[in-house]
């Protein structure tokens, strides 16, 4: 049976394209999940253990955005599913919910409020205590919030994705721009 791409096999495929490098065989085929954050604690249990990892590899591979045979994500075919198919895939569940206390994302997030001024109400990943009251977003994984201060070049790129997402056509113009320019590295 052919398993459908999850949001949370997208967040962990941007995590090995920031972090890939080549390793010898034998050696762990994801060893920057052992690098320590700020806090001394192990950034690997943001994005799940081996299996979650081995699972998300296996769908992401029928979906056509990575391969087994050589362990690598395949570029294009993601950058292309960010631009044109990740706001249908993954809509805003949380659209109908009430203003909440939150983590900044989309045009909300310091990732792009260096490019423009936000009009309208702000947007946020709804966490306790969250520093900035706004709309909610639902993230692309469960523990979205924590991943910001523990590996910010990976909540920098879930920032522009979600203006792809829900953003206004500029917002979206200008994701698009700063993430093809990433991704094409």
């Amino acid at each position: 049976m052919l398993a459908t791409i999850r949001s949370e096999d997208i967040v962990r495929l941007l995590a090995m394209l920031l972090h890939t490098k080549p390793y010898p065989h034998g050696q762990a085929l994801y060893p920057w999940m052992r690098r320590e954050t700020p806090e001394g604690v192990s950034s690997a249990h943001l994005l799940g253990d081996q299996p979650k990892w081995r699972t998300s590899l296996r769908r992401a591979e029928a979906a056509g955005l990575y391969s087994s045979f050589i362990q690598q994500v395949n570029r294009q075919n993601l950058l292309d599913f960010l631009l044109h198919g990740v706001r249908y895939a993954f809509p805003n569940r949380y659209a109908s919910r009430p203003d909440t206390f939150g983590v900044p994302t989309s045009g909300s997030s310091s990732a792009m409020s260096q490019y423009f001024i936000p009009s309208g109400p702000r947007v946020v990943w709804p966490v306790q205590g969250g520093p900035i009251y706004g709309r909610p977003l639902s993230p692309l994984i469960d523990n979205a919030a924590e991943i910001m201060e523990a590996i910010p070049e990976l909540y920098r790129l879930l920032s522009w994705i979600d203006a792809i997402r829900i953003g206004s056509a500029r917002e979206r113009e200008i994701a698009s721009d700063l993430l093809r320019r990433e991704l094409q590295q």
